[in-house]
């Protein structure tokens, strides 16, 4: 027998105590699960260096396509930078820039 995982051996979970007492789900309130305790997957975020190399094309791409009119809205409106860079992808100007 293994030290429940979800309750940490408590049998209870205070922050559930409206539902049934707060006695544990995965243990039965015994505080032991029969499984060996899964290790919790490491999560991940985005890369830092990835966001920082699409922004620094995307200045880019919007430097490239101010004046072009297929952008679809004019320069310095909010959206522009979305188009731009769906502009810079479709040209195939992205991966160069």
């Amino acid at each position: 027998m293994y030290t429940c995982q979800r309750c940490n051996g408590k049998g209870r979970l205070p922050e559930h105590s409206n539902v049934m007492n707060g006695v544990c789900f995965k243990c039965n309130g015994t505080g032991k699960q029969a499984s060996k305790p899964r290790k919790p997957k490491a999560r991940k975020g985005p890369d830092p260096r990835i966001a920082q190399e699409n922004s620094r094309k995307q200045a880019q791409a919007i430097e490239m396509y101010k004046d072009d009119p297929r952008a679809g809205v004019e320069y310095g409106h909010q959206y522009f930078y979305m188009h731009a860079t769906e502009l810079a992808k479709k040209d195939g100007a992205w991966e160069t820039l």
